[in-house]
Order: structure tokens, then C-alpha cells, then sequence
């Protein structure tokens, strides 16, 4: 039988939750304060950069349910845990719900949701946008699970790359949302704000696994090559050396 409650996991599973509370929160008061779209992807790209630095070597600092089944595509986390990832991250949501419904009891969040505007109807444009933002997204979040970056830039990289992702689109006409969980928090819970997250996330991991496998494998051939340069360098000086002799 699976054992889903050990320490260890039960340790991931907090803090995905809690990075996922806290990135759902700062979102929505952003949203709520007004703030246009560009400070909110700040915002989001700062909140998910500190969470990376500070706990991100206990969970991997996923947040996003459309970052954790990519990463899994690639074997960046096994099957287990993203159950218990996803669950994590949807709690924390819920648990940012649960605040702001206490918090807010007037105008109440009802009347935030009211405000906020129901789910844009859904279109195969907006599913691209959302899929192609994610793809630059979840490209350098692959290439942190790879370990093809500098541990003292992995925040950096990480937040950068979704404040990329945000604009692109943006840029495309969708709201920028990249994330199933926050989708579900600010009322837009909408199937190609579920969809396109997923499809982007795993295209942009795949593709830096093949990005990276064709680079070692490069990398690999020439140094052989060049070893065998070495080798008949040095036959000929050998023969050289045995007719001056």
C-alpha cells in the first residue's frame, strides 16, 4: 500500500500549500486594489521568487498544478506526489477563499466575484494564448528542474520566467492567468484557462528535455572527437619521431 503521510512528503505537501495560499492571496488582493495587469504579474513573479529561494529545496516551489503535470511529464516528480501536490495546491486556494470570505464581510465575496466579472467565454485563442505564455514559463522552470541553473538564480529564473509568460499572454488577449488554481480563485475557472495552462506546461518541459538531450549528446560527440584528434596526434608524431630515427 502507498504510503502518502511520511514526514517528508507531508513537508512538500505543507509548503505547496502554503506557497499556493500565499500566491493565490497576493493575486487576489492585487486584483481586488485594482492594480493593472502588469503589476499583478510583478507581484506574483515577486511572491513565487521569494517561495522558491526560501523553501523551494523541500517541494521544488511548484504552485501550479499545470507546472507540477509538466514536471512530471519529464519525471521531475513521481505519480504520488503529484496527487498530493495538486490536492496541496487547490487547498491553498481554497484556504485563500476562506480568508478573504472572513476578511471581506462587507461588500463580502460575493459581491468581489460580482466585481471581478464571471470567466471570459471560451476560445481557442484564449486557450493559445494561455498555452503559449505557459510554454516560456514552464521552459525555465525546466531548466531549474535539470539543475541547468545556478542555485543562487533559481528564484530569479523561476520568477522572471513567469512574469514572461504573463505578458505573452497578455499580449495575446487572455488575462494572463497561467495557472489553474489562480484561475479558480479570481472567478475564471474556465476550461481553456485549465486546458491551455496544461498543454503549455507540458510542450515547454518536453522541449527543453529535448533541448538538453541534444545538447549533451552534442557535447558528448565532441569530445570524442576530439579525443580522437588527440590520438592520431600523436600516432603521427610517433611515426614521425621513428623515421628520423
Amino acid at each position: 500500500m502507498i504510503n502518502f503521510f511520511t514526514l517528508q512528503r507531508l513537508q512538500r505537501y505543507f509548503v505547496e500549500f502554503l506557497g499556493s495560499f500565499a500566491l493565490s492571496l497576493v493575486v487576489l488582493i492585487s486584483i481586488i486594489n485594482g492594480m493593472p495587469g502588469i503589476m499583478v504579474a510583478l507581484f506574483a513573479a515577486l511572491t513565487l521568487c521569494i517561495f522558491v529561494y526560501t523553501v523551494g529545496r523541500i517541494s521544488g516551489g511548484h504552485f501550479n498544478p499545470a507546472i507540477t503535470a509538466g514536471a512530471l511529464i519529464i519525471d521531475g516528480i513521481c505519480w504520488r506526489d503529484t496527487l498530493g501536490y495538486i490536492i496541496a495546491q487547490f487547498l491553498g486556494a481554497g484556504a485563500t477563499l476562506l480568508f478573504m470570505l472572513a476578511y471581506l464581510p462587507e461588500p463580502g465575496l460575493g459581491e468581489v466575484f460580482a466585481q471581478l466579472g464571471s470567466a471570459p467565454e471560451s476560445t481557442l485563442s484564449l486557450g493559445i494564448a494561455e498555452a503559449l505564455g505557459m510554454f516560456f514559463f514552464s521552459f525555465g522552470v525546466a531548466a531549474v528542474i535539470y539543475g541547468k541553473v545556478k542555485k543562487g538564480t533559481r528564484g530569479f529564473v523561476v520568477g522572471a520566467s513567469l512574469f514572461l509568460g504573463v505578458l505573452i499572454a497578455i499580449m495575446l488577449g487572455s488575462a494572463g492567468i497561467l495557472n489553474p488554481m489562480l484561475a479558480l480563485v479570481v472567478n475564471s475557472f474556465d476550461v481553456m484557462y485549465i486546458l491551455g495552462p496544461l498543454v503549455g506546461s507540458i510542450l515547454g518541459m518536453l522541449a527543453y528535455s529535448l533541448v538538453i538531450k541534444d545538447f549533451s549528446k552534442s557535447k558528448e560527440e565532441g569530445e570524442e572527437e576530439e579525443k580522437l584528434d588527440e590520438k592520431k596526434g600523436e600516432e603521427v608524431v610517433e611515426i614521425f619521431e621513428i623515421i628520423s630515427g
